[in-house]
Parts: structure tokens; C-alpha cells; sequence
């Protein structure tokens, strides 16, 4: 006979309900993106994926599968980070869409590319900087930003505050 005890809470939380112990450090960031994910629509959502591919895509450089070369820094480390600008670009660009109607050739990363070769911290001790400045990079290209936006005009408000994106 089996007994089916009641579960009342998921065994693995990314916020914990107690605080950590004392002389235990904390992570700076939850485990998942902040509010990003829960405003986005379906399609937004899908864009946002396609934009974390295309993140991703920076980590399967030849070089570096082949080992001749380190990333600057660990895919699995900023993941969440990625999730969460992502979500920031594709909300942008559907806001963007809704203005201006017609086609649009976009590079779905921008200059991240350029961005994650360049970052010159560790994205993981300053995550607000690091998504701020990847969502920066991510909405330009080699010529500054794209379709109209400026630093100043257009962009979210949650972006305004960051420093600009070392490019």
C-alpha cells in the first residue's frame, strides 16, 4: 500500500522561504528573470526565445568548441541574465512594430556578439549592468542604435538608468 502524503510546496523553490543561514552568502539574483517573462505576450515570447538563441549562438564558436579559445565567461552563468534582456528587447521591438508598421530587417542579437567579447566585468557580480548593457548592445548595430532609437528617446524606461553598452 502506498501512502500519499500531501505536497505543499514544490521541492525545489527559486526564492526560498526561509532566509539563508547565517555566514551563507546569497545570491545576488534569483535563479530566474525578474517580472520580464509574465508580461510578455505569445508572440513576445517566442521572439524573446529567438533572441536567447541567438545569444547562445556566441558559445558555439568554433574556437571555442575546439578549445583554442575560453569564452570570457560561462553560458550556464548568465542564463537567466540572457532570459531576462531578452524579454526586454522583444518587448521593445513589439512596441516598435505597433509605431511603425511594414518590414523590418532586424539582426536578432545586434551587436551582443561584440558585446560578450567586450564585457569588462563578471555579468554574474553586476547582473542590472550586465542585462542593462546586453539589451544596449542588442538594439544596436555598427553604426549606433537601430529604427530610430537614441539612448534618450524610445527606450525603456527600465534602460535609461544603465550605463551604455561598451561597443
Amino acid at each position: 500500500m502506498v501512502r500519499r502524503v500531501p505536497v505543499t510546496s514544490p521541492p525545489f523553490s527559486a526564492v526560498p522561504s526561509q532566509p539563508p543561514p547565517k555566514g551563507k552568502a546569497q545570491s545576488p539574483r534569483p535563479s530566474a528573470p525578474r517580472n520580464v517573462g509574465e508580461s510578455l505576450t505569445l508572440a513576445e515570447r517566442k521572439a524573446a526565445r529567438a533572441i536567447v538563441a541567438a545569444y547562445s549562438d556566441f558559445w558555439t564558436q568554433l574556437r571555442f568548441r575546439k578549445g583554442w579559445a575560453e569564452p570570457p565567461f560561462k553560458k550556464q552563468d548568465v542564463l537567466c541574465l540572457l532570459d531576462e534582456a531578452a524579454g526586454i528587447v522583444a518587448k521593445t521591438r513589439a512596441e516598435l512594430d505597433k509605431e511603425e508598421e511594414g518590414f523590418k530587417m532586424r539582426m536578432v542579437d545586434g551587436s551582443a556578439r561584440e558585446f560578450f567579447h567586450s564585457v569588462p566585468y563578471a555579468p554574474q557580480d553586476y547582473p542590472d549592468r550586465f542585462v542593462t548593457d546586453l539589451v544596449h548592445a542588442t538594439l544596436q548595430d555598427g553604426r549606433g542604435y537601430v529604427e530610430g532609437l537614441t539612448k534618450s528617446r524610445r527606450l525603456p524606461s527600465v534602460l535609461l538608468t544603465g550605463t551604455p553598452a561598451p561597443i
